[in-house]
């Protein structure tokens, strides 16, 4: 890559978080004995750097989430029914309400200039 140009990528990877499997609750379940499923998560940035009228000048682009990942984040633990919802409905990303606060962001592309003086 020339000198001019810049590539930065940042991934992670967790395992899905534990619940209470609401379909053993006939029987006595095993706390925590299931998991949400695993999250990833792969950020991207470019930058290209130059100098305009004698100021260094750096124009980037940000992508983050850039696989677009539907990762489960924030639930409410005692939540029954989102719980519910995720095992009766896999692949279903929307919640029982539409709720996309229990996911984390979409991806996001974002670009800019920086200039340093």
């Amino acid at each position: 890559m020339p000198d001019n140009w810049s590539v930065e990528t940042v991934g992670n990877y967790a395992t899905g978080a534990p619940y209470t499997d609401p379909k053993a609750l006939s029987r006595k379940p095993a706390r925590n004995g299931a998991r949400f499923e695993s999250i990833s998560n792969v950020d991207l940035e470019l930058h290209k750097f130059f100098r305009i009228f004698e100021l260094n000048t750096d124009v980037f682009m940000r992508v983050t989430n850039l696989f677009d990942q539907r990762n489960v984040l924030n639930w409410d633990d005692y939540d029954q029914d989102f719980r519910n919802w995720l095992v009766a409905h896999p692949g279903d990303f929307l919640g029982p309400f539409g709720d996309y606060t229990v996911y984390g962001s979409p991806r996001k592309v974002l670009g800019g200039v920086k200039v340093r003086f």
